[in-house]
């Protein structure tokens, strides 16, 4: 699922930025989005997605935004009112994406596994068991015989990181991909570049991701570009060797 989100933002991202082969950036992106439905993956899904509109405000022009959000509004408005009865149904099926209305409610075990992990955070609130330190062969014991199913992680970053590095390490994680993404707005406000549009969607993605996964606080390659996104915006920027950037971000940082 995360190559696939990736391939599906970058997709759509290129064959904005670019003036050939933009057909050929868009079918990279519906493919990502195919078999993202494929892997009935709902955070997956639902992640990509805000990411996808939260690049697309970003780039659009006011005028655009109300435009599209209006027609769609419309279309959306007058779809229901003709054949409303007839695809609720389907529309509940495609939003769970194929799962029972019991695993949505308990996000596929999920809850009861947070509430067991959160009587051990309480022992440790602050700083942890130490980055890497809480999942043991007895803590998985412990956690996968009252569960009923093998675990070996949270499903959840946050509860992971408050497992790992405590309240402090959690909200600093939190801090930095706010600060990111802020950075990422202010950049390209200032350079009008469309890629630093990219990095807060990824940015996001991130965040809305480690809601019911933990796939962030391990090796793998949004973690990796994520890094690559937050070192650009925290040590470079776009101002290297462009005066009209740095003219624009001292009128920025004066004006605040």
């Amino acid at each position: 699922g995360t190559i696939l989100r990736l391939l599906l933002l970058a997709g759509v991202c290129a064959s904005q930025s670019v003036k050939r082969g933009q057909k050929i950036f868009l079918a990279f992106a519906l493919v990502g989005l195919v078999f993202l439905i494929l892997t009935k993956s709902r955070t997956s899904f639902a992640s990509a997605i805000i990411a996808l509109f939260v690049y697309w405000s970003l780039v659009s022009s006011t005028s655009r935004k109300f435009a599209l959000i209006l027609g769609v509004s419309f279309t959306f408005c007058l779809f229901l009112l003709l054949f409303g009865e007839a695809v609720f149904q389907a529309i509940q099926q495609g939003i769970l994406l194929g799962r029972g209305e019991d695993s949505t409610i308990t996000l596929t075990g999920r809850i009861a596994l947070w509430e067991q992990c959160i009587e051990y955070v309480a022992q440790r609130p602050f700083i942890g068991y130490g980055y890497g330190s809480f999942w043991t062969p007895r803590h998985i014991l412990e956690i996968s015989d009252k569960q009923g199913w093998s675990i070996g992680l949270g499903h959840s970053t946050y509860l992971e990181l408050l497992l790992n590095v405590g309240l402090i390490g959690m909200i600093a994680f939190v801090l930095i991909y706010i600060l990111g993404i802020k950075e990422s707005v202010k950049y390209l406000h200032a350079s009008k570049d469309t890629g630093y549009a990219f990095l807060c969607a990824v940015l996001v993605l991130c965040l809305l991701d480690g809601i019911l996964e933990a796939i962030i606080v391990f090796p793998n390659m949004i973690t990796f570009l994520s890094m690559v996104s937050l070192t650009h915006l925290g040590f470079k920027g776009p101002e290297a060797g462009n005066p009209m950037v740095v003219q624009a971000l001292d009128r920025h940082y004066d004006n605040r």
